[in-house]
């Protein structure tokens, strides 16, 4: 059969594109929620920032891609988090833990760092009596287990003051998190309570440099005294513990019956090998963030194996998609001078394709096992031959990658080719941080954006998110007044509108259009004698009041509809313009009348250099005045206003009025 022929030709030749992309126990003590007004606290103060970045899409420029769903999580409403002081130095030790007086509020509006966007997450607490000029602070989420303080050390996973060192911590055997099994049909590979994704930071601090001193005094903290770190180059960066993988099949005929991860660590370090932020994380450049050696329990792959089926997923329809994931502790699959690794000591990713319908009809030819299983392996264009350099993949350099933390691994097989080869692209994802709003982007109201992509989401009612379909199963979708669901326009988004208590599972969810302003009702039906026609209602947040105004399918907000369906509006530059029913003539309008409907538009516009009175004299029609002869000699802008009448067409026996204005740097329109 042809279908046969066509699968049987993707397994024996398919071309492969593999993108690899950085990705970037709990407490009984509880912390207050979120406040207006800072409670009273005696002593020394600090304020420090945490920062998520990532919201960008991974499209080529910027090389950073972000998170989805509970790779972003942190577990804040049952303060599955520390933050520990540890002091400066080569060798830090553990001073005391950070007790924040509130949990962090979500920031109103991200800020660009490095063309990235970036929220940042505020912690305020007292500072330690002692606490030195030079210390660490030190950042662990959603770990199995914590560390806490002690007067001694028993099993030596403990706080002990002035003992402790941070390296004996993040080496301890209690730093390790286990593998995630392979989850049922009806879970996710992620999730509350004992799935989630372990983080950790750290990032050294001297305040000697921080603002010529300003918080010291004989060398020494100053009393009674707030100690400001909330800045964009002071922010703490988190990094994931674990890896993901993920096998895109982008082909409408062939389907993969199991997919399968091969040679996998059962367990992985909670946080990297390292005791400065600098380690890992240096601006978004992608030649050294984020960190680039392994950090492995007994520095080596576990001795037996485990293979992991990767799990399928689904969309909103309960129908299945052609992408498997999985999410894995780091692995070593280059030798080391400790490690010595064969070509069948690698990870590999095992694909069996599908039987194709009508095969067993007479006349076919068996389907073999021979034909329908082949390996994609961690290296250059995902290949055998790739496999066979023990050597670090480099641009002009084939070899093999690691499988390190905080990346993704995304291995797309979209069609055919001579030989089993592929694409490699390597791109960094952006570094997360205290977040518990799922790593989503911020319009300029401070709501987070949901934002549809057929491209990720083509399966998906709406082209929306997974993550914010399940959400909103306990949610109602936007309606009108009377009851009738918002229907979603091109470049409209969902908006997650938090409360005042801060908590996303009590936020108003909101459809917006492309400007931020919230739509109250779908478009009217097209009516030559209503000023709403084809418009749809709207909230304009931008200024300093909201407005509530119509909007047509220009997203142009609409003053004066006419029979003709010709129209005044302002658009989205805030210009007022008339413009024919099918969005053409636009004409920049100077005034409008509302009540007579006659508006004066800019007919001309032309520049001089250097006018001379007779090209005054020439373009006004008339004598120059007094006024006009400054501007001989000068560059200027003349400026030709016609008077119309509500169907565009100019008003009879109406003069032009031309005005000569001194020419601006400004660019012309």
């Amino acid at each position: 059969m042809k279908s046969y022929s066509y699968i049987y030709r993707i397994l024996t030749a398919m071309s492969i594109s593999m993108a690899v992309m950085m990705s970037s126990g709990c407490s009984s003590e509880k912390m207050p929620d979120p406040i207006k007004d800072i409670p009273e606290t005696s002593g020394t103060e600090l304020a420090v920032s945490v920062a998520l970045s990532g919201p960008t899409r991974a499209d080529g420029n910027s090389g950073f891609e972000k998170g989805e769903g509970y790779e972003n999580y942190l577990d804040i409403d049952h303060d599955n988090y520390r933050i520990y002081f540890f002091s400066g130095g080569d060798n830090p030790t553990f001073i005391s833990t950070f007790k924040p007086i509130m949990k962090p509020s979500v920031p109103s509006d991200p800020v660009l760092i490095n063309n990235v966007e970036t929220y940042i997450y505020n912690f305020r607490g007292e500072v330690p009596a002692d606490l030195g000029t030079k210390f660490r602070l030190v950042v662990l989420a959603n770990w199995p287990e914590y560390p806490e303080e002690k007067t001694v050390t028993p099993d030596g996973y403990c706080l002990v003051k002035g003992e402790t060192t941070l390296t004996s911590i993040y080496n301890h055997a209690k730093a390790q998190f286990s593998y995630l099994s392979s989850p049922e049909s009806s879970e996710e590979w992620l999730g509350l309570p004992d799935r989630l994704m372990p983080f950790y930071g750290v990032r050294e601090y001297d305040l000697a440099t921080i603002e010529n001193g300003k918080y010291l005094e004989d060398g020494k903290i100053k009393d009674n005294t707030l100690i400001d770190l909330n800045s964009n180059e002071l922010s703490l960066p988190l990094l994931r513990a674990m890896a993901k993988v993920e096998v895109i099949l982008d082909n409408p005929v062939a389907d993969f019956d199991t997919v399968i991860i091969d040679k996998v660590n059962y367990k992985g370090f909670c946080a990297p090998d390292a005791l400065q932020h600098s380690d890992y994380f240096h601006d978004y450049n992608w030649d050294k963030d984020f960190i680039h050696k392994l950090h492995l329990p007994d520095g080596k792959n576990t001795d037996d194996y485990i293979s992991i089926p990767m799990r399928r997923t689904k969309g909103t329809d309960g129908k299945y998609t052609k992408r498997w994931i999985a999410y894995v502790p780091e692995y070593r699959n280059i030798s080391d001078e400790q490690n010595n690794i064969s070509e069948s000591d690698v990870t590999f990713i095992s694909v069996k394709l599908k039987k194709p319908e009508g095969l067993s009809q007479d006349g076919e030819q068996e389907w073999a096992i021979a034909n329908k299983e082949r390996n994609i392996y961690f290296s250059t264009n995902g290949s055998e031959a790739a496999n066979k350099n023990d050597a670090q993949a480099e641009k002009d350099k084939p070899g093999r990658y690691n499988i390190e933390r905080n990346n993704i691994y995304r291995f797309t097989i979209t069609g055919m080719t001579a030989s089993m080869d592929c694409r490699v692209d390597v791109q960094p994802y952006a570094s997360v941080s205290l977040s518990y709003d799922l790593g989503l982007m911020r319009d300029e109201r401070g709501d987070l954006m949901v934002l549809p992509d057929k491209e990720l989401y083509p399966n998906n009612e709406g082209n929306l998110p997974d993550f914010f379909l399940d959400y909103m199963k306990d949610k109602e979708w936007p309606k009108d007044k009377d009851g009738n669901k918002l229907k979603t326009e091109k470049n409209d988004y969902y908006a997650i509108v938090l409360g005042n208590d801060g908590d996303i599972k009590n936020a108003e969810i909101w459809l917006k259009d492309a400007q931020g302003c919230k739509i109250l009702t779908n478009y009217a039906e097209k009516d030559d004698n209503s000023e709403n026609c084809s418009t749809r209602e709207v909230i304009d947040y931008s200024g300093l009041t909201a407005a509530q105004y119509h909007k047509d399918r220009d997203n142009d907000h609409r003053l004066q509809h006419n029979h003709d369906h010709s129209s005044v509006v302002i658009d989205p530059e805030g210009r007022m313009i008339f413009k024919q029913g099918d969005n053409t003539n636009r004409l920049l309008v100077e005034s409008w009348d509302q009540e007579s409907q006659t508006f004066w538009y800019e007919k001309s516009r032309k520049e001089i250099k250097k006018i001379t009175e007779e090209q005054i004299r020439t373009e006004l029609g008339k004598e120059p005045t007094t006024e006009d002869m400054l501007l001989i000699g000068q560059d200027v802008i003349v400026l030709t206003y016609q008077k119309a009448d509500h169907t565009g067409n100019d008003c009879p026996g109406i003069d032009t009025l031309i005005f000569i204005e001194k020419a601006t740097s400004e660019p012309t329109e």
